[in-house]
């Protein structure tokens, strides 16, 4: 099945950090698009986009002959001169949704907010501050969680030195109003710090990919019957960066960044350097490398999940040598055929 783009490359902008989500007969997704530049890792001056689809206009496409998307909806939710935000995490949390987001600027301050709305229009969004927290980040998708939504996140506690995987809590019943730390997972460490962690239930049991914060990088998986007490974390993929979880159909999907060469980090090869890859974690099936890229092996290989027409789609943000990623997609075959793209 062919891959497609669905935000086209553009002169000197950097669109990155897709997440999407459905509502109705529409497919959402939310991007962080920034200018191109060297001053930060991504670019600077970053604002918060939308882009709507009909399902139906969508998957014509995907499955169509043609890589020129129907062009969607689109909006700018958040966008402040001066301001660089970041990241763009849509969450579905059953009675509304969640869309996390964040300030990264050139002197490295950083705040984080959290925008609920039941039909996806983000008009306003809260500065989120959670006590006995130094500083943090959200990733992942978050969930409903008895009288919560959880969001998984990563930081520092007070009093700890080291960062580790968090879960963030809001009463569903007020959310965004106030926040409490659930828990500082317990797996990272002084020596094994862990950072960006995506979390799924799967046989009764919860299930936590994070990523290794240093050199050499991994993605570590540990489980929880109840997300309090946890298995010691297990090295499950090597050279790996930004896990995401899903269960579609009762079976576990995750994608992330493969890493193939991160020796040049500032240069630009012309050769691969990273990729897009999904894999069944729980399934004796081969990884499937979607697509690699050449350039900077930190402009693309962050990708989201979705469940379109009872296949699996593969959304990411993609690099290339001018340093100007756009947004591609990938739906699996309508026979289920993962192809023979294997890393």
């Amino acid at each position: 099945m062919p891959i497609k783009t669905l935000i086209p490359q553009a002169a000197d902008r950097y669109s990155a950090f897709p997440t999407c989500t459905l509502f109705e007969d529409a497919f959402f997704i939310f991007y962080r698009e920034g200018c191109k530049g060297k001053w930060g890792t991504h670019g600077y001056g970053g604002s918060v986009k939308s882009a709507c689809w009909t399902q139906a206009e969508l998957l014509t496409y995907l499955d169509g002959p043609t890589d020129t998307p129907p062009p969607p909806t689109t909006t700018t939710l958040f966008a402040e001169t001066g301001l660089n935000e970041m990241d763009a995490i849509v969450s579905d949390l059953g009675e509304t949704f969640s869309l996390a987001t964040r300030h990264f600027d050139r002197e490295r301050a950083m705040f984080s907010f959290v925008s609920f709305s039941a039909d996806l229009q983000f008009t306003e969004r809260r500065l989120v501050q959670v006590p006995g927290v130094r500083w943090f980040v959200f990733y992942g998708k978050a969930f409903a969680h008895g009288d919560d939504y959880l969001f998984p996140a990563y930081g520092a506690c007070d009093g700890v030195p080291f960062m580790q995987p968090l879960l963030l809590a809001t009463p569903s019943s007020k959310p965004g109003k106030s926040w409490r730390l659930f828990q500082a997972v317990p797996n990272g460490r002084e020596g094994l710090e862990l950072n960006e962690s995506s979390l799924c239930r799967h046989n009764d049991r919860w299930h936590i990919w994070s990523r290794k914060h240093q050199k050499p990088f991994a993605l570590y998986h540990a489980s929880s019957p109840d997300l309090l007490s946890w298995s010691k974390p297990v090295e499950w993929q090597s050279q790996a960066h930004a896990p995401m979880a899903a269960v579609f159909d009762q079976r576990v999907f995750l994608s992330y960044r493969s890493i193939l060469n991160d020796s040049k980090e500032d240069g630009c090869e012309d050769t691969p350097v990273a990729g897009t890859t999904v894999s069944l974690p729980f399934e004796d099936t081969a990884d499937h490398a979607v697509e690699t890229f050449p350039g900077n092996p930190y402009d693309g290989g962050y990708s989201d999940l979705a469940w379109l027409d009872d296949r699996l789609l593969v959304l990411y943000y993609h690099g290339n040598q001018a340093g100007e990623p756009y947004i591609r997609a990938w739906l699996q075959a309508a026979d289920g055929d993962w192809g023979r793209h294997v890393l």
